[in-house]
C-alpha cells in the first residue's frame, strides 16, 4: 500500500502485542481492536483482549495518527474475522471497505483473513478463557451465574439491575482492575443472597455455608449481639474446614476443575490472616455454591440410561429433547420467551465453558417452564408473523447443529490420533480444519438483527442482515465445496457418530429463507 503525505510517517502501524491477539482472533477467540482511518487509508491497528477506552482515541491522535479512531470487537474464526462496530457508539457506516483492511493487514502484521466490517446494535462481549478461569476472583464471578439464573426466574424485575452490575464488573476483571473489582463481587453476592431470601417463602435447604456468622458489616437485628472477630474468625475456620472434605471428593471426581475449586481456598486462608473476615467470609459462601454445582454434575436425573459419568452426553440428550418445545414457544410467543431466551442463551455458554452440570439444571428448569407455557397457552403480544422462523429460535438452532458437529469432529479427530497411524494423524489435520470451518459470527449477527430488531432501528437491521446473508451464502459454499471431506467424517470406519452436513445445511436455508428474508 503506497504511502503518501497524509501518512504517518514514523509512527508504528500495528499496536504492540497485535499479533498475538490477531491469531488468537483466529482461533476463535474474540478480540477488542482499535483502527484509526483516514480517508480509504488504515494508518493504525491495535489488537487485545482487555478493552479499549475511549481516551485512548483522543491519545492516538496525540501521539500524531491522523484519522478517526474506531474500537470494536473482532468476532469468527479461521479467515473468516468479523470487526464489528456498534451503533451504540456512534459508528453508522464502515470507515473503509474491507479490501482495504484486508490489504493492510497482509502488508503491516503479514497476517492474511478475509476482513468483513460489520455495523451491529451492540458489540458481542469478550469471554473469559481457561487462563481467566485461574484468577481466584474471576471464578468466584462466574459461580455466580447459576444463582442470578435463580434469582431471575423469581425476581424478574431485578433483571435490569444484575445485567448492568454483571456487566461493569465483567469490564473491571478484563482490566485486570481487581482491587475495584473486589468489593463489587462481594456486594453482588451479597445482593443475590438478599433476592433470594426475599423471593422464597420457605428456608433454603441447609448447606455448611448457611451457618457462617454474621459480621460487623453484616446487617443484625436488636437481639443478635454482634460477634467479636477473635470468635468470628474462629467459625470461619471451622465453616472452612467443613467445606475441605467435600472439595477434596469433587477435586477427585472432577481432576480439571482442580485449580477452580482449591484456588479460591489459598485466598480465603489469607484472608483469615490478615483479618479480611467479611472477604474471607463471602468467598466461603461462594466456595460452597461452586462445590454444590460442581457436585452437581454427578447427581443428573436417573431416568435415563445415559451414564451420569459423561455429563456431556447428557446434556446433549437434554437439549435436543428440549428443542422442539422451545422452539414452539417461541414461534407461537407462548409464556415469558424473554426468559425462556435467557435460560438457554446461560445454558449454551456453560456448556461451551464445559460446566455441564449448571447447564442441564437450567435446560431441567427451561424445560418445566416450557412445558407451564404451552399447557397454559398464554401468548405474548408480539407473535413473529406468517409462521417465520423467529431471530432467537434460528440463532439456537443454528447454534447446536455447529456444537454438535464440531464435538462429533473433534471426538474422531482424537480417535484418528490415539490410533498412532501417519496416515490417520493426516487425515486428522484436515479434520480439524473442517471443524475450523464452522465459526459462530453468524450467531452473534442474528443477535445482534433481533436487538436492532426489537428497538425498530430498520437501518441498522438491514445493514445486518446483508452481512448475515453473505456469511450464510459462504457456509453453504463451502459445505457444497467439500462435501467429500464432510461425507468421509459423517461415515467413518469407527463408527463414531458425526452429523454435519445435513443439519447445518437445513438452518441454514432456513436462516436464509425464512429469517433474513
Amino acid at each position: 500500500m503506497a504511502r503518501d503525505e497524509d501518512d504517518d510517517d514514523g509512527l508504528p502501524q500495528i499496536g504492540e502485542g497485535s499479533q498475538k491477539f490477531l491469531d488468537q482472533a483466529k482461533k476463535g477467540q474474540a478480540r477488542n481492536f482499535l483502527l484509526v482511518c483516514k480517508g480509504n487509508k488504515v494508518n493504525y491497528l491495535a489488537v487485545r483482549k482487555k478493552p479499549v477506552k475511549r481516551n485512548e482515541l483522543n491519545e492516538a491522535k496525540k501521539a500524531g495518527y491522523k484519522g478517526e479512531g474506531y474500537f470494536g470487537v473482532i468476532t469468527g474464526k479461521g479467515m473468516e474475522l468479523v470487526f464489528n462496530l456498534s451503533t451504540a457508539d456512534g459508528y453508522t457506516t464502515e470507515p473503509v471497505k474491507d479490501k482495504i483492511l484486508k490489504d493492510f493487514l497482509e502488508e503491516k502484521a503479514d497476517f492474511k483473513c478475509k476482513p468483513t466490517i460489520a455495523i451491529v446494535a451492540t458489540l458481542p462481549e469478550i469471554p473469559f478463557d481457561d487462563e481467566d478461569f485461574k484468577n481466584p476472583l474471576i471464578a468466584r464471578f462466574l459461580a455466580l451465574g447459576e444463582q442470578i439464573t435463580r434469582v431471575l426466574e423469581s425476581n424478574p424485575h431485578a433483571e435490569s439491575e444484575l445485567k448492568q452490575t454483571t456487566s461493569e464488573i465483567r469490564v473491571l476483571l478484563q482490566e485486570a482492575d481487581f482491587d475495584s473489582a473486589t468489593p463489587r463481587v462481594n456486594a453482588l453476592e451479597l445482593r443475590l443472597q438478599e433476592l433470594l431470601n426475599g423471593a422464597t417463602a420457605n428456608p433454603a435447604p441447609a448447606t455448611t455455608t448457611q451457618a457462617l456468622p454474621p459480621t460487623s458489616a453484616t446487617p443484625t437485628s436488636t437481639t443478635t449481639p454482634v460477634v467479636d472477630n477473635d470468635e468470628l474468625k474462629r467459625k470461619l475456620e471451622e465453616a472452612l474446614n467443613r467445606l475441605v472434605p467435600q472439595l477434596k471428593q469433587a477435586v477427585v471426581s472432577f481432576p480439571q476443575r482442580k485449580v477452580e475449586l482449591l484456588t479460591p481456598v489459598a485466598l480465603i486462608k489469607k484472608q483469615l490472616d490478615t483479618g479480611e473476615l467479611q472477604e474471607a467470609r463471602q468467598g466461603i459462601l461462594s466456595v460452597g455454591q461452586l462445590l454444590k454445582s460442581v457436585l452437581a454434575q454427578g447427581n443428573v436425573s436417573s431416568d435415563t440410561s445415559t451414564s451420569t459419568a459423561d455429563p456431556k452426553s447428557e446434556y446433549d440428550r437434554k437439549l435436543a429433547a428440549l428443542q422442539p418445545k422451545y422452539d414452539r414457544a417461541l414461534k407461537e410467543m407462548l409464556g415469558d420467551t424473554g426468559k425462556f431466551r435467557t435460560v438457554m442463551t446461560y445454558a449454551m455458554e456453560q456448556s461451551e465453558a464445559g460446566v455441564y452440570g449448571n447447564a442441564i439444571k437450567a435446560l431441567d428448569r427451561l424445560s418445566i417452564a416450557l412445558e407451564q407455557a404451552i399447557a397454559s397457552g398464554t401468548k405474548e403480544t408480539d407473535v413473529v408473523p406468517d409462521g417465520r422462523v423467529g431471530t432467537a429460535s434460528a440463532t439456537l438452532q443454528l447454534r447446536m447443529a455447529r456444537l454438535s458437529a464440531a464435538r462429533g469432529i473433534e471426538t474422531l479427530e482424537t480417535a484418528l490420533r490415539a490410533s498412532g497411524d501417519t496416515r490417520a494423524a493426516e487425515i486428522a489435520d484436515v479434520i480439524k480444519n473442517i471443524a475450523g470451518r464452522f465459526p459462530n459470527h453468524l450467531e452473534t449477527l442474528l443477535e445482534n438483527l433481533e436487538k436492532a430488531t426489537a428497538s425498530k432501528d430498520n437501518e441498522t437491521a438491514n445493514q445486518i442482515k446483508i452481512t448475515a446473508r453473505k456469511a450464510t451464502d459462504d457456509w453453504l459454499a463451502y459445505l457444497t465445496k467439500h462435501e467429500l471431506e464432510i461425507t468421509g467424517c459423517e461415515k467413518n470406519p469407527w463408527n463414531i457418530p458425526v452429523s454435519i452436513k445435513a443439519p447445518i445445511h437445513s438452518s441454514l436455508q432456513s436462516i436464509l429463507t425464512q429469517t433474513l428474508a
